[in-house]
């Protein structure tokens, strides 16, 4: 945890560090009482200690682990407990694994399958929103 400084295991806290840093670059005191009950990472969240669970073993392919956590996979579902977006907040997710061929990857939060044809759905559905929002902007007489 490069973020942190000063850590060490304190009798009556947990986890102590003295300085971790914030988005905004402040350092702060961070601690967290689960430090013998966390199996996965110990990850600093914009100055807030917390346990990131491990990911299961036989997880399809994908670049998805390296921003979420608590991920496990069925022969029909992949599952993760937390997936980050881009403002480091956790968001349960999972999507359908039938019929994904390009592997699995992390879109602002949601699981995603990354083969061309799905990654092609989802741009043309974001351009279609997109037109709709500009087009419910303008005045009636101007459609």
């Amino acid at each position: 945890m490069d973020s942190c400084n000063g850590c060490g295991v304190v009798d009556d806290v947990g986890l102590r560090c003295t300085h971790c840093s914030k988005t905004c670059g402040k350092r702060v005191l961070s601690e967290q009482s689960w430090t013998g009950n966390c199996d996965g990472t110990i990850s600093n969240r914009d100055g807030a200690l917390m346990c990131l669970p491990s990911n299961a073993a036989n997880l399809p392919p994908g670049n998805f682990e390296g921003s979420c956590h608590g991920c496990s996979a069925t022969e029909t579902v992949l599952s993760c407990a937390g997936c980050l977006d881009s403002a480091g907040t956790s968001h349960p997710a999972s999507v359908d694994v039938a019929g994904c061929t390009g592997g699995f990857g992390n879109e602002q939060g949601k699981l995603v399958c990354m083969d061309a044809e799905a990654t092609e759905r989802r741009r043309l559905s974001s351009f279609d929103a997109a037109v709709t929002a500009a087009e419910a902007s303008l005045p009636h007489d101007e459609l």
